[in-house]
Protein backbone atom coordinates (compact mmCIF):
# COMPACT_ATOMS: atom_id res chain seq x y z
CA UNK A 1 0.00 0.00 0.00
CA UNK A 2 1.43 3.38 -0.97
CA UNK A 3 2.15 5.54 2.08
CA UNK A 4 0.69 8.63 0.35
CA UNK A 5 -2.77 7.00 0.19
CA UNK A 6 -2.79 5.81 3.81
CA UNK A 7 -5.81 7.27 5.65
CA UNK A 8 -5.11 9.65 8.50
CA UNK A 9 -6.71 9.09 11.92
CA UNK A 10 -8.85 11.84 13.45
CA UNK A 11 -6.75 14.60 15.00
CA UNK A 12 -8.18 13.90 18.44
CA UNK A 13 -7.66 10.09 18.31
CA UNK A 14 -5.77 8.61 21.23
CA UNK A 15 -2.40 7.32 20.01
CA UNK A 16 -2.55 3.91 21.70
CA UNK A 17 -5.80 3.18 19.87
CA UNK A 18 -4.34 4.30 16.53
CA UNK A 19 -1.26 2.14 17.14
CA UNK A 20 -3.43 -0.88 17.96
CA UNK A 21 -5.52 -0.40 14.83
CA UNK A 22 -2.41 -0.09 12.67
CA UNK A 23 -1.30 -3.56 13.82
CA UNK A 24 -4.56 -5.25 12.71
CA UNK A 25 -5.26 -7.12 9.48
CA UNK A 26 -8.09 -5.89 7.21
CA UNK A 27 -10.70 -8.49 8.34
CA UNK A 28 -10.23 -7.51 11.99
CA UNK A 29 -10.34 -3.80 11.12
CA UNK A 30 -13.71 -4.35 9.43
CA UNK A 31 -15.03 -6.24 12.46
CA UNK A 32 -13.79 -3.49 14.76
CA UNK A 33 -15.45 -0.85 12.57
CA UNK A 34 -18.77 -2.70 12.85
CA UNK A 35 -18.31 -2.98 16.60
CA UNK A 36 -17.45 0.72 16.92
CA UNK A 37 -20.59 1.70 14.96
CA UNK A 38 -22.79 -0.58 17.07
CA UNK A 39 -21.22 0.71 20.29
CA UNK A 40 -21.72 4.34 19.24
CA UNK A 41 -25.37 3.63 18.35
CA UNK A 42 -25.93 1.92 21.69
CA UNK A 43 -24.32 4.75 23.67
CA UNK A 44 -26.36 7.39 21.81
CA UNK A 45 -29.60 5.45 22.35
CA UNK A 46 -28.79 4.92 26.03
CA UNK A 47 -28.01 8.60 26.48
CA UNK A 48 -31.19 9.70 24.69
CA UNK A 49 -33.33 7.53 26.97
CA UNK A 50 -31.84 9.12 30.10
CA UNK A 51 -32.51 12.74 29.11
CA UNK A 52 -36.08 14.04 29.56
CA UNK A 53 -37.69 15.38 26.37
CA UNK A 54 -38.05 18.91 27.72
CA UNK A 55 -34.30 19.04 28.39
CA UNK A 56 -33.29 17.45 25.07
CA UNK A 57 -35.58 19.81 23.13
CA UNK A 58 -34.38 22.97 24.87
CA UNK A 59 -32.92 25.64 22.60
CA UNK A 60 -29.17 25.42 22.48
CA UNK A 61 -27.40 28.54 23.75
CA UNK A 62 -25.08 30.50 21.48
CA UNK A 63 -21.77 28.73 21.03
CA UNK A 64 -23.13 25.21 21.57
CA UNK A 65 -22.95 23.32 18.26
CA UNK A 66 -25.70 21.02 17.01
CA UNK A 67 -23.33 18.06 17.36
CA UNK A 68 -23.17 18.54 21.15
CA UNK A 69 -24.41 15.68 23.33
CA UNK A 70 -26.22 16.09 26.63
CA UNK A 71 -24.37 14.39 29.49
CA UNK A 72 -24.76 14.30 33.26
CA UNK A 73 -22.09 15.30 35.75
CA UNK A 74 -22.21 14.74 39.49
CA UNK A 75 -20.88 17.60 41.62
CA UNK A 76 -21.09 17.46 45.43
CA UNK A 77 -23.65 14.66 45.19
CA UNK A 78 -25.94 16.58 42.82
CA UNK A 79 -26.42 15.69 39.16
CA UNK A 80 -26.44 18.30 36.40
CA UNK A 81 -27.02 18.22 32.65
CA UNK A 82 -24.28 19.68 30.45
CA UNK A 83 -23.87 20.04 26.71
CA UNK A 84 -20.60 18.38 25.70
CA UNK A 85 -18.75 18.35 22.37
CA UNK A 86 -15.28 18.14 20.78
CA UNK A 87 -13.68 21.30 19.44
CA UNK A 88 -10.07 21.82 18.37
CA UNK A 89 -9.09 18.45 19.86
CA UNK A 90 -10.51 19.29 23.30
CA UNK A 91 -13.70 18.40 25.14
CA UNK A 92 -15.88 21.48 25.67
CA UNK A 93 -18.97 21.67 27.86
CA UNK A 94 -21.62 24.15 28.89
CA UNK A 95 -24.08 23.93 31.79
CA UNK A 96 -27.71 23.16 30.92
CA UNK A 97 -29.74 22.42 34.08
CA UNK A 98 -29.93 20.30 37.24
CA UNK A 99 -31.21 16.74 36.73
CA UNK A 100 -33.46 17.14 39.77
CA UNK A 101 -34.14 20.87 40.34
CA UNK A 102 -35.67 20.29 43.80
CA UNK A 103 -32.53 18.52 45.07
CA UNK A 104 -29.88 20.82 43.57
CA UNK A 105 -30.87 23.80 45.68
CA UNK A 106 -31.31 21.92 48.96
CA UNK A 107 -28.80 21.67 51.78
CA UNK A 108 -29.06 17.88 52.14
Amino acid sequence: MAEAKRPAPPNNAVQYIVDGLNRQKPPMLRQLAEYAEALADWKEADQEEDVPDEVADADRPDGVPGKANIVTKTIDGNQYYYYQWWEDGKTKSEYLSPVNPKRSGSSE
